[in-house]
């Protein structure tokens, strides 16, 4: 008898021997004793998690002689042993994926209209349904919809999106999730224990073929399957072994490499590219095992889960969260351009070069970081010079001279220079109140200011922008001013408390108050009038150039 594999072998004959999917099973179940089986279901989910045989049990609780009491097949009787060897004619699977055209769709309709040869139901299993055609699919809908009383439609799929709405609003859906690790672990050792390998293959080996097959159940026996072959090789089958026999670089020298990496010196990572590039280690694999590692080492530092592959404790102090978030951002980028180029190891020194320097800057960041928040800011006395500098931002837009003396300012105030300064800075800081407030008078006196706006969409527009005009003069100025909003010609609408205004009125007429209009800009350029012209605009602000300006 020809060798079966360990994927079929163990295959799973009956609801309790299915793992990861008990919420699917126990609807099932209860549906199958209240006798309230759905004429159409759609199995849903990635490979290797049960679709295919969780439908063949199906078939064969609602087709067998000799049910137990908890409704499972026993698995002894004619029916269910011609389904579980895929020959009953009762039973058809098919294979969406050869058959996906509309005259397939067609034979299944005929077929259909004829009743079980030897079994209750006629159960139609359509694997990777969503590769039918639409056209296929639309001659399908009655049938589907209304099918004979003895027909039961299950179609399995592991792209649920591509399948059309008018299916699945026909279909009761089962979604099947990706089963955890822990549970194919468990698996894989009873699987081993059957086999009479126990002594032969190590816990960490099996976890780790449990990690690799991503919740794909198949994906992991299969994998065993490939392993345990090794047993007649070695005494005993350890981590190390499966990643080299599976292609996946050693241990040791992701360490070394991430070491190196935190030396931050190019000319040894280099070096040691090199090295492992000319001893056969494939570039592609090496930096998936690098992204693993540091998504490894991310949840070490973010919730102190064990690594069953890396020594990541090694590390988990040289790295801090950020510096790993990207790094691994860098990574996923180098595995998906590595396999386009035609230089691999060229490539892989570059990324290699940006992961250096990523550490660096990261980490030199963060001790800036940590030193501003030391620095306290010092106040800076204002020159005597009158003339207006344009204004430098630090990192929270403020004005290098924000600090200046009250009496200073006091002796040297002038209206008109103060607000073009305070236009010049809300420009850099309010960009969309500047026009605004560029065409706007100002009624200014020692600690009040009125603004009177154009009209009233503009001072809606501003009340909206949330401007703060008292803290940007009370920081850049060390002045504390009023600042009221108007609109020329027309009632006030202001935003402060109509009492307050009053006393504040009261308090103006006995200060000098200093009315500034808007600048005036003379057209002279015929260019400049040719351009406004051209694209119906205007000028608001112009600039005089200095003869010692370059």
């Amino acid at each position: 008898m020809s060798y079966l594999v360990l994927a079929r072998k163990y295959r799973p004959q009956k609801f309790s021997e299915v793992i990861g999917q008990q919420h699917i099973v126990s609807v099932l179940k209860n549906a199958l004793k209240a006798n309230k089986v759905w004429h159409a279901l759609i199995f849903s989910g990635m490979r290797g998690t049960g679709k295919t045989s969780i439908a063949r049990i199906l078939a064969k609780t609602l087709n067998c002689l000799n049910l137990t009491e908890d409704f499972e097949p026993c698995n002894k009787c004619d029916n269910c042993i011609e389904i579980t060897q895929g020959t009953s004619v009762d039973v058809i699977e098919i294979d969406a994926a050869s058959n996906r055209g509309i005259d397939d769709i067609r034979s299944l309709r005929e077929s259909v209209k004829y009743v079980p040869v030897k079994c209750k139901y006629k159960v139609y299993i359509i694997d990777e349904a969503h590769q039918i055609t639409d056209a296929a699919f639309n001659a399908l809908l009655k049938t589907l919809e209304e099918p004979p009383s003895y027909v039961i439609f299950i179609l399995a799929t592991t792209e649920f999106n591509a399948l059309p709405l008018t299916i699945v609003s026909r279909c009761q859906v089962f979604h099947f999730r990706p089963v955890p690790t822990s549970v194919i672990f468990n698996q894989l050792k009873n699987v081993v224990i059957q086999e009479n390998k126990k002594d032969k293959i190590t816990d960490d080996a099996l976890n780790l073929i449990a990690d690799l097959s991503t919740g794909s159940v198949r994906d992991a026996l299969s994998l065993l399957d490939q392993i345990l072959s090794l047993t007649e090789v070695y005494n005993v089958v350890n981590i190390s072994i499966v990643r080299q026999i599976l292609g996946y670089t050693s241990v040791e020298v992701v360490h070394k490499y991430v070491e190196l990496l935190t030396t931050a010196q190019p000319k040894l990572l280099f070096d040691y590219i090199n090295e492992i590039y000319y001893s056969g280690i494939d570039l592609l694999q090496f930096s998936k095992d690098l992204l693993e590692f540091f998504h490894q080492l991310l949840y070490k530092k973010v919730s102190d889960i064990n690594s069953s592959v890396y020594n990541v404790d090694l590390f988990k102090d040289k790295f801090s969260t950020e510096q790993v978030v990207a790094i691994i951002q860098q990574l996923i980028r180098l595995s998906e351009e590595i396999k386009r180029v035609e230089y691999p190891k060229t490539l892989f020194e570059i990324y290699t070069l940006r992961l250096t320097h990523q550490y660096k800057e990261i980490d030199e960041l963060i001790k800036l970081i940590e030193q501003q928040k030391e620095v306290q800011p010092t106040q800076i006395q204002q020159t005597q010079q009158s003339s207006f500098v344009q204004p430098q931002l630090n990192s929270t837009y403020q004005l290098q001279n924000n600090q200046v003396s009250y009496q200073q300012e006091q002796q040297n105030f002038q209206p008109e220079d103060f607000w073009q300064k305070l236009l010049e800075i809300v420009r850099i800081e309010k960009p969309l109140s500047y026009p605004i407030l560029a065409e706007s008078e100002v009624s200014l006196s020692d600690d009040t200011m009125t603004i009177f706006l154009p009209n009233k969409y503009l001072l809606l527009s501003l009340q909206m922008q949330n401007l703060n005009l008292e803290k940007i003069i009370k920081e850049n100025f060390g002045k504390t001013i009023k600042v009221y909003y108007d609109v020329k010609q027309s009632e006030k609408m202001v935003f402060k408390d109509t009492t307050e205004q009053l006393q504040q009125n009261q308090q103006q007429t006995q200060q000098k108050t200093v009315i500034i209009k808007p600048k005036k800009i003379q057209q002279t350029d015929p260019v400049v009038e040719k351009i406004c012209s051209i694209f119906s605009g205007k000028i608001v602000q112009q600039h005089k150039k200095e003869d010692n300006i370059q």
